[in-house]
């Protein structure tokens, strides 16, 4: 993240799984760039040092879960905004394309990744990219898609009247999941 106090230029800090916001040496500079930026954070005195930024564990568990069983998606993440957290108890995350992701607190991770992955390996449309995924309210995922720049020589793509503006893909209920045990393969 980067932080400034008062008259103090701005300066980069890493954030530890527990909140506890630092100066970075020593790391290796190719590691730090594939991490996330943290955005919405408050940082707040404690004494001669900063307290722990509220949250991060909930944060470090998605980006855990994210980068563990979705690796391709979490390379593509730029931004995570805690600004939403402690009120509503959602995450959102900004990939390098500009795609906002939000994911909900109440639900576990891994699910709401594998809706993701799910939904990005079926956007193949590229004149509608996704542009919005609401993963927060469990399996009712609404979603919304942007537009692509035409191809050079290409009219561009109406889209006004191009079907719902928002349209949720419902996913099924894990408890009505049935796999087959028995099966021989």
């Amino acid at each position: 993240m980067m932080a400034q106090g008062g008259a103090e230029a701005p300066k980069m800090l890493l954030v530890s799984r527990d909140g506890v916001a630092f100066e970075g040496t020593g790391f290796d500079p190719a590691m730090v760039a594939t991490l996330p930026w943290i955005e919405g954070a408050r940082l707040v005195r404690a004494g001669a040092s900063l307290a722990p930024i509220e949250g991060m564990k909930a944060v470090s568990e998605l980006l855990a879960t994210s980068r563990l069983e979705a690796d391709n998606l979490y390379r593509t993440w730029q931004v995570v905004s805690i600004g939403r957290l402690a009120a509503d108890g959602e995450i959102e995350v900004t990939s390098k394309e500009g795609m906002k992701m939000i994911f909900g607190t109440k639900e576990d991770y891994l699910l709401q990744v594998a809706r993701l992955d799910l939904l990005v390996d079926a956007s193949t449309d590229p004149t509608r990219p996704l542009k919005q995924v609401n993963l927060a309210l469990g399996a009712q995922v609404p979603v919304s898609y942007g537009t692509a720049a035409p191809m050079l020589g290409e009219p561009p793509v109406n889209t006004l009247n191009g079907g719902a503006a928002n349209p949720v893909v419902a996913f099924p209920s894990i408890s009505t999941l049935h796999i087959d045990t028995h099966r021989e393969f």
